[in-house]
């Protein structure tokens, strides 16, 4: 039974074979488009990889000393190796939705800066600011969260805001037919042949 990398189950609906297939096509892949589906079977697939490199690797490495440190580097290395494939996916889920791949350096890169200001703005030290967003100082964090707790919060605001927006993106539903990134990637073959692409 070939019936393709684009079997869908109906009604614009993706099997979870089909996604897991499709996502493994399109790995290095940053034009197009990705399905929910599509797009949470690679989170999954890098949390599960995270899961096992760090929950079963460096537990072994713990108990003989000296392969400590060959663990964390197989972990990292193993969770390194998702990472292209994990911002590809999501570029394309991005398109899917009719919006450019930037939204998502702006949803990485932006909420350091602001959180910045917000807290230069609230007269907090700059040591502060950087203990709290790089997780340095945990005692001076920990006294920040106990005696001033709405200054704590808001300088995790923006972290917050834009993982929401990138959660709520990656969540909604696709645009509907074709749009200018491509097919949609829930079409039957013959929907997808019919899209032409514009020059």
């Amino acid at each position: 039974d070939r019936r393709g990398p684009f079997y869908f189950s109906g009604k614009g609906k993706m099997r979870l074979r089909t996604a897991v297939n499709t996502c493994l096509h399109n790995i290095w892949k940053y034009r197009g488009r990705a399905s929910r589906a599509e797009y949470w079977c690679c989170v999954f697939c890098y949390l599960l990889v995270a899961c096992v490199a760090f929950g079963v690797i460096l537990p072994l490495g713990a108990l003989v000393p000296a392969l400590i440190w060959l663990g964390i580097g197989l972990g990292g290395l193993a969770v390194l190796a998702f990472v292209p494939s994990l911002l590809a996916v999501s570029v394309r889920r991005l398109h899917d939705c009719n919006l450019r791949g930037w939204w998502l350096l702006a949803a990485c890169a932006l909420p350091y800066p602001l959180a910045i200001a917000l807290g230069l703005l609230m007269d907090l030290p700059v040591d502060l600011i950087r203990a709290v967003l790089g997780g340095e100082d945990l005692p001076q964090v920990m006294v920040l969260a106990m005696y001033r707790p709405l200054q704590f919060c808001t300088l995790y605001l923006p972290e917050v805001l834009a993982s929401l927006l990138m959660l709520y993106v990656t969540l909604r539903k696709g645009t509907p037919g074709p749009n200018r990134y491509g097919p949609d990637p829930l079409a039957t073959p013959g929907e997808e042949a019919a899209y032409m692409p514009q020059p």
